[in-house]
């Protein structure tokens, strides 16, 4: 099955139980409310959602049963319903201040408490953490963004309904291209490129660049990792025979998604050596040589002067090199990251690493 399948079938069965709490890490709230509402068709239950733009809607026939716009007033609302009827479920799109021991939190959990004795379910759509007492009281779900398959059928559903309309030069393996090109990106990220891409009124072969630029300009703001342009197709690296060959021959595992086939995948290489030995050289003709575009993570700009910052920071630019691939990437300044990790740190470009990872969801770099 693929993630929203799983996600889809998983919920289902949440809901079947009448969990009291339910909540969901997704930056895509559209996607999330989609799902929801496909489950709710199938269990013939009826479900409640907030949003400070609309209120309380039904979810199912989009009808308004409570104008009170805040939070605050979707929790009492939810409150009042479960206390007069079972089988409810109410979600919660914008809920705040539940990560730790806060009124707001306690105050949902009440409310958890009393959908529990009722039969009830709350759903809470979040990107944050969540208490762990609150969380205790029910069940956690992820959805992940769209796996390639998924993407596919994206791209398809956007171009089919303009093929009258527009030339579009892609084939079948054009839009397997861009599939894999785009995985990582949110839903609404992939129809907005594919959306600047039918603007033009047409869609070329050429347009498979413009996908890729599309995808990197969407992250390419997050702290610690840089897009690195490589001029030349052509770069090569005089001598590291064994390097070469070792490339050569693992690149079919490092540009493939094993993922599904639960194979793990090489985990890079690590390079050491005096400054100017060609490491940094070598990363920049390895993205040139697969054709992969090329990122920069750079440990020694990730150091926040607060508590955690850096930590946050890292795992940032590390989860954007989990959306940008399939990629090259380059850690830089390796030692400056583990400096005072257990031993002294070693000179300047004694141990700079330019590891060639291909970074996919899960895999270490």
């Amino acid at each position: 099955m693929t993630d929203a399948s799983e996600f889809k079938a998983t919920l289902t069965r949440y809901l079947k139980a009448r969990i009291p709490f339910i909540s969901i890490r997704s930056a895509e709230r559209s996607r999330v409310l989609e799902l929801l509402r496909d489950v709710g068709s199938t269990l013939q239950a009826p479900i409640y959602v907030h949003t400070l733009s609309q209120g309380t809607r039904e979810l199912g026939s989009n009808r308004s049963v409570n104008d009170d716009r805040s939070v605050t007033g979707a929790v009492d609302f939810a409150s009042q319903q479960f206390a007069q009827r079972q089988n409810l479920t109410a979600t919660l799109t914008e809920v705040s201040d539940i990560e730790d021991d806060t009124p707001a939190a306690r105050h949902l959990l009440d409310v958890v408490m009393l959908a529990a004795e009722n039969s009830g379910s709350v759903i809470v759509i979040t990107t944050k953490p969540v208490w762990g007492q609150l969380q205790r009281a029910g069940m956690s779900l992820v959805l992940s963004a769209p796996t390639e398959d998924e993407m596919l059928g994206i791209i398809r559903d956007n171009l089919n309904a303009y093929r009258e309309h527009f030339p579009i030069e892609w084939d079948d393996a054009d839009e397997r291209r861009a599939a894999a090109a785009l995985a990582g990106v949110s839903r609404i990220e992939a129809e907005n490129i594919i959306a600047t891409l039918l603007a033009n009124g047409r869609i070329t072969k050429a347009d498979m660049v413009e996908v890729m630029h599309a995808k990197e300009r969407i992250f390419a703001d997050i702290s610690g990792i840089e897009r690195v342009n490589v001029r030349s197709s052509s770069l090569n690296v005089g001598g590291l025979g064994g390097l070469k060959a070792w490339l050569d021959k693992e690149q079919p595992l490092l540009t493939a998604d094993l993922r599904e086939r639960g194979i793990r995948p090489p985990r890079g290489v690590l390079l050491v050596g005096v400054p100017g030995c060609g490491k940094s050289l070598s990363a920049k003709a390895i993205a040139a040589n697969w054709g992969l575009p090329l990122y920069r993570l750079d440990l020694s700009t990730i150091h926040g002067q607060y508590l955690g910052q850096s930590e946050s920071r890292l795992k940032d630019a590390l989860s954007t090199a989990d959306h940008v691939a399939p990629c090259v990437l380059w850690i830089d300044e390796i030692e400056k990251g583990l400096a005072g990790a257990g031993g002294r740190a070693l000179p300047d470009g004694a141990g700079r690493s330019d590891p060639d990872d291909r970074r996919r969801p899960g895999q270490p770099a």
